[in-house]
């Protein structure tokens, strides 16, 4: 399993991406919420917090056109060099923290380690 923060346009939901995109999405995504709770809206964004199936594949979004944007990836034992660690893109991720917060994630998923 692998965790997924992912940054989306703020109007988009699920429904209105193509059938090709949604099939996609249904073949990884084993949990998901939107927008990730103790989040706020900023650059027209919102953020999705998701747990995938391990073959969740980055360029396969991009092949995709997924208007998706990622901030974060984990697997669930912590260790892979291709994972993106979410302090190197701390810039972009505190804009969706509520103003004040200090640099944290404020959602997990039961029984998933801490990032």
């Amino acid at each position: 399993m692998k965790r997924a923060i992912l940054k989306i346009p703020e109007g988009l939901e699920l429904s209105q991406l193509t059938p090709e995109q949604q099939a996609a999405i249904a073949s990884v995504f084993a949990e998901f919420v939107m927008p990730m709770p103790g989040t706020v809206i900023a650059n027209e964004s919102k953020i999705v917090d998701a747990i995938t199936a391990d073959n969740f594949d980055p360029e396969v979004m991009y092949a995709l056109d997924l208007p998706f944007g990622l901030m974060g990836l984990w697997s669930w034992d912590g260790i892979s060099d291709e994972l993106i660690e979410l302090d190197e893109l701390e810039e972009d991720f505190i804009d969706f923290l509520p103003e004040g917060a200090e640099l944290a994630i404020p959602h997990g998923f039961a029984g998933w380690p801490s990032c």
